[in-house]
């Protein structure tokens, strides 16, 4: 399944996702860059494949995002992190800047893009897969499932029915926004 989106999205924007040794000059030590004058994503053969399925569409996420040349360490494309990061230590005299944002941003495009919280809510609650056959299904690392679990499943937006989420009055309209 990510192959193919994977190739869906190289058709639709007219990159292509290379893979290359880890010591690449294209990558300059990153897992995965983004070179949109090259209109490629340059990708480490050093990643499991399940990862290096993420690291891609990470890039295509800074492609669509912000379009602009994108260079990754693993650190960057933390499969683990939800939308937020929590600061400790030095990051919190460091602040939080935009490359961190861009990156959050990129992770969380890229969870959604390959597993959405709906497919992925019918496939565990409805055909009654668990997380290990949904990562083989999707070809993504098992951690991912679990956090998209998380959201999908646990998260105030995920417990509201879906007839529950607009109300209508006497006249036929809705007397509450979709929110």
């Amino acid at each position: 399944l990510a192959r193919a989106l994977i190739s869906a999205a190289e058709r639709s924007t007219g990159i292509k996702c290379r893979q290359v040794a880890p010591n690449d000059s294209n990558l300059s030590g990153a897992e995965a860059v983004l070179d949109p004058e090259a209109k490629t994503i340059w990708y480490s053969s050093g990643v499991e494949k399940e990862l290096a399925t993420l690291y891609q569409v990470h890039e295509f996420a800074h492609h669509w995002i912000d379009g602009a040349h994108a260079s990754c360490q693993s650190a960057d494309i933390d499969i683990d992190l939800g939308e937020e990061r929590t600061p400790t230590g030095l990051e919190i005299v460091e602040s939080y800047g935009p490359k961190e944002r861009r990156e959050l941003q990129a992770n969380v495009f890229a969870k959604e893009f390959l597993l959405p919280a709906e497919n992925l809510r019918h496939w565990f609650v409805d055909e009654k897969l668990n997380a290990s056959d949904i990562a083989i299904k999707v070809g993504i690392p098992l951690s991912v499932v679990y956090h998209q679990l998380i959201y999908s499943l646990l998260t105030p937006q995920a417990l509201v029915p879906e007839d529950a989420k607009t109300v209508s009055t006497s006249s036929g309209q809705t007397g509450l926004d979709p929110s």
